[in-house]
């Protein structure tokens, strides 16, 4: 990085520490400032930052209740029953009997459809309980399309600084790093 770019990330980082939790924000920059953005968060603050676009799944040879717990335990944030229960918890909005969750949590991901895939992503977010989320919008319209996937996305954007990346962020959303086009340009 050129020494303009090592201080536009810096005042980025000082910029997102004054943040509050349930505050969104655009974070209209290029790829390579977003990537050494998520780099630095997780050397300053591992398991902190969270990124939520079309590349985000489950692991496919781990079973639901490894994908949705592992990543928490990994960076220390809990230990394994205080995320089960993280789990049990943010798995209410399902509506699933035991059986339900049971036969959820002990599958797959390859048996399940991408919407459900992407709510248990939803899920995974709020056992992590990430400071920064940060989701490319296309991503979070699609997840909004469903009530469940609109309920999850609430409690997060509750509980983290939101990050829309890119110039497709909501147009009313405060602009945290770099700049919209101007109207007309592109």
């Amino acid at each position: 990085m050129s020494a303009p770019q090592t201080q536009e990330l810096d005042d980025l980082i000082a910029r997102l520490a004054q943040c509050r939790f349930g505050e969104s924000h655009a974070l209209v920059c290029d790829d390579a400032l977003a990537a050494a953005l998520l780099a630095a968060l997780h050397v300053q603050q591992p398991g902190q930052a969270v990124v939520l676009d079309f590349r985000t799944s489950l692991l496919s040879n781990l079973r639901v209740w490894e994908n949705l717990i592992l990543p928490a335990w990994y960076h220390g944030h809990a230990e394994l029953q205080v995320l089960e229960q993280r789990v049990l918890a943010a798995l209410r909005p399902f509506k699933l009997d035991d059986e339900g969750i049971a036969a959820l949590l002990d599958g797959l991901p390859a048996a399940l459809s991408a919407t459900r895939k992407q709510e248990l992503v939803l899920l995974r977010t709020l056992v992590l309980a990430p400071r920064y989320v940060l989701v490319e919008p296309a991503w979070l319209r699609r997840v909004r399309q469903t009530p469940l996937g609109a309920e999850l996305w609430q409690a997060i954007e509750a509980t983290s600084v939101v990050l829309q990346l890119g110039e497709g962020a909501a147009p009313d959303l405060p602009v945290i790093g770099g700049k919209r086009p101007e109207q007309g340009q592109e």
